[in-house]
């Protein structure tokens, strides 16, 4: 806190108290000026009023010493004066302009709706302010707050509960605008589709005719975010094994009464049950109320906005660089560019034996990716939601980057979001593992005179990932992958050993948590959406400190890191129910998924 002798703190506090003095209208007496003396404030009422203060979310605290002519919120001391004197300026104001009168219904309805239309964090303090523990209760609230001279006006007049128009409109746009970035940062640009938003007409009915007291017990008016609007309550629904309230068992009551009494609407929209998505108030957090579960409403298509040319000129690319990743892998077989170099000069065109050779690695690689996105479409399937077709991403250094595998419709819950992320990468891996092995023993049992025809990779790539290099060393030679040059040397591969190595490294990326990524949605699953993203950002700067600082030769993790930052980053569709845990065994195997993921794209050394 700055000491209250700063010059500069004073000469404020001086025009403060001269604001608060002048141009006081006495409502009798009109253009005539009335000055008050306003006592200055005790040292107790401001060590207990900067506590307050400091209580509050930084942003307010920002906007209401911008609105003081403060540059920040550090000058405590001379902030809190500045609201006691214009506290004090106002309570003189009201009683002089407005006159005591009985509150008819009509103001009791209006103070109602004005409260219950103020962000959460607000109504919790004023709620606190009386001594409750929550906002749930408008109207205790506001009866308190009238008995307290702080709601309508008395033979006192007003007796502390005021605030500046201004102000007030400050912090609500800014508030909008954090809490606009916070969720769209939480949930996906689908969900925001311009004219999807749910209607109040639709919204009202979801409320009044699907929610109830022994399902959803609402507690306050719904509240409208970007794309969609959320209900806080408290679910009464109960898990089938009778343990307490579950939130497959609430979807399934919602489920079954909106289908029943409003099946129209729910046509035009899609609930889901989910953690809150808004920013938490620091009161929040410490009432251990921080993402408090709360119904979520969204328009119902969740279609990715994808141009219809991209999908399939992506994917064509895609299969010409898997194509030129085959043919490449023969550039550093001297035998092969011999007879390139012979039939170039000889004139002759026939290019059907290149078809041949580059044939089996090309296949494998695009069987190693079927095998992953079949996985996917069975664990879709038994679970009864959409995907949409896969769009292939081509690789400059292995062929593919990857590939994007929208969800369209909403997994029942985080257990099948787990499955279908991991479900994928698995049988890739597996399948990659069984191709690289096979294609090392093809290598080994091979004669020298077919071994010379074989495709070549350098060591340097053959280096990026651990577990691929260990197997290659295992059954080639434990100083295959040790050359001295590892830019330059290289060595002899059967194209299944190509395609599983290079299958290991593009499932190994997709589980990176990042985005809508296979680990991505692991992720979310396993922490939660804001955990998810907080990691997400720690594995995004390791990829690139990786890359910059050399320790990523061939530059596949600088060069995902980049292709997810752009494509990728959008967080998933949110499940029905996003609130139950994923379960012990699930957990387990998010961690040795972790640690295979690991050994997948760590570099082998070269003292492995």
């Amino acid at each position: 806190t700055t000491s209250n002798n700063d010059p500069s703190v004073e000469s404020q506090q001086d025009s403060f108290k001269s604001l608060s003095s002048s141009n006081v209208v006495d409502s009798e007496t009109e253009g005539a000026n009335v000055v008050d003396t306003i006592p200055p404030p005790s040292a107790e009422l401001l060590q207990e009023e900067s506590k307050m203060f400091l209580s509050q979310p930084k942003v307010l605290r920002d906007v209401t010493a911008r609105s003081l002519g403060f540059a920040d919120d550090s000058n405590v001391t001379a902030i809190v004066e500045c609201i006691y004197y214009e506290d004090k300026k106002m309570k003189q104001t009201l009683v002089r302009t407005k006159s005591s009168s009985r509150v008819s219904n009509e103001e009791w309805a209006d103070a109602k709706e004005g409260f219950e239309l103020l962000p959460d964090p607000i109504r919790l303090m004023m709620a606190k302010s009386v001594g409750l523990e929550d906002s749930s209760n408008t109207t205790l609230i506001l009866e308190k707050l009238d008995a307290e001279g702080k709601l309508f006006n008395n033979d006192k007049g007003m007796e502390g509960f005021s605030v500046d128009q201004n102000m007030m409109d400050d912090i609500f746009d800014v508030s909008n605008i954090a809490m606009e970035n916070y969720v769209e940062s939480l949930l996906p640009k689908v969900t925001r589709k311009e004219g999807q938003a749910p209607s109040d007409a639709d919204v009202d009915r979801f409320f009044t005719e699907v929610l109830g007291k022994d399902t959803f017990n609402a507690r306050a008016k719904p509240e409208r975010i970007p794309g969609g609007v959320i209900i806080r309550g408290e679910t009464r629904a109960q898990r089938s094994d009778d343990e307490g309230p579950g939130g497959d068992a609430l979807v399934a009551a919602l489920d079954a009464r909106a289908a029943k009494v409003c099946p129209d609407v729910m046509e035009r929209i899609q609930f889901y049950y989910i953690k809150d998505p808004t920013p938490q108030s620091q009161d929040i957090v410490e009432m251990e109320d921080f993402e408090r579960p709360v119904i979520l409403i969204t328009g119902a298509d969740l279609t990715p906005e994808t141009n219809r040319f991209v999908k399939p000129n992506v994917n064509g690319l895609s299969l010409v660089a898997v194509a030129a990743f085959a043919l490449g892998s023969f550039s550093f077989n001297d035998d092969f560019m011999t007879r390139l170099n012979a039939m170039s000069e000889a004139g002759d065109t026939d290019i059907s034996w290149l078809t041949q050779l580059a044939a089996p690695l090309f296949f494998s690689s695009l069987g190693i990716q079927l095998s992953h996105e079949m996985a996917h479409k069975v664990v879709a399937l038994k679970d009864n939601f959409k995907i949409g077709l896969p769009t292939l991403i081509p690789s400059l250094n292995i062929g593919l980057t990857g590939s994007i595998t929208p969800i369209t419709t909403p997994p029942k819950n985080y257990k099948s979001l787990f499955d279908f992320a991991l479900a994928g990468p698995l049988v890739g891996l597996l399948a990659s593992l069984i191709l690289l092995y096979s294609g090392l023993e093809l290598t080994v049992f091979m004669d020298p005179v077919a071994q010379a025809q074989l495709p070549r990779l350098p060591v340097e790539l053959l280096q990026t990932s651990s577990l691929g290099a260990g197997m290659i060393q295992w059954l080639l030679g434990s100083g295959i992958l040790l050359a001295p040059d590892p830019a330059t040397a290289t060595v002899s591969l059967h194209p299944f050993a190509i395609a599983g190595y290079a299958g290991i490294v593009i499932n190994a990326l997709a589980l990176l948590p990042i985005g809508n990524t296979d680990g991505g949605r692991m992720a979310s699953a396993f922490f939660g959406r804001t955990f998810a993203r907080l990691l997400e950002g720690f594995v995004l700067f390791g990829l690139v400190i990786v890359g910059f600082f050399g320790l990523d030769p061939s530059s596949l993790l600088l060069t995902y890191a980049l292709f997810a930052t752009f494509y990728q980053r959008d967080p998933e569709i949110p499940c029905l129910n996003e609130v139950d845990d994923l379960g012990v065994t699930r957990g387990i195997i998010a961690i040795l998924t972790s640690m295979v993921v690991a050994i997948s794209l760590i570099p082998m050394t070269g003292s492995s």
